[in-house]
């Protein structure tokens, strides 16, 4: 769900693939991670395995061997290895951003309100949702239908905002003037 909000990301294949490996009793093994991201920029693409932490910790001697298989496929494909948990995942408002945004990237596109709130986004410069509502509407009834249009934008990414803290109607937002997505990445999917 956060790979699915960063414009960076050109794909995301789960389970992408299966690594046979030897293990240290010469037996053949297997392991499928989780997911493989590929990157729009041409970054190396990353496999990524998402592992809670107790599962970590209690199984470390049946996974390490497994992540080490891992990570010598990797470098023979020339991407990159990583293991995230759930600190890393819960650990920032982005995942709860995700989640609450999520479901107003399909609502029909209210093209005369993303006009007017952009454009008075664009004049008031780096502002919040509360702020840009009251400037582009008097009625708190406009305000109050205009605010789910407002989520749309920042959820397709034509206003901008730090998506890694919470969001809420005092939250700063902004527009630019490019196509580009300005996106404060998570620690959790650094590159």
């Amino acid at each position: 769900m956060i790979l699915d909000f960063d414009p960076l990301v050109a794909r995301v294949c789960e389970q992408p693939l299966t690594i046979k490996y030897l293990d240290d009793d010469q037996k053949r093994r297997q392991y499928t991670p989780d997911m493989l991201v590929t990157y729009l920029d041409d970054a190396a693409p990353i496999l990524y395995e998402v592992k809670y932490r107790e599962d970590l910790r209690d199984n470390w001697h049946i996974l390490k061997p497994k992540f080490q298989a891992a990570i010598r496929y990797c470098k023979q494909q020339g991407w990159s290895f990583r293991i995230v948990t759930e600190r890393e995942i819960r650990g920032s408002g982005l995942l709860n951003n995700a989640r609450f945004l999520r479901a107003y990237r399909d609502l029909a596109e209210d093209s005369a309100t993303a006009t007017h709130l952009a454009r008075t986004l664009a004049v008031l410069g780096e502002t919040t949702p509360e702020i840009l509502l009251t400037a582009a509407y008097a009625n708190e009834e406009k305000r109050m239908c205009a605010l789910s249009c407002l989520w749309q934008m920042i959820a397709i990414g034509r206003v901008h905002a730090d998506l890694i803290r919470p969001l809420n109607m005092s939250s700063p937002i902004w527009i630019t003037n490019g196509e580009g997505f300005l996106w404060l990445q998570s620690p959790l999917f650094y590159r």
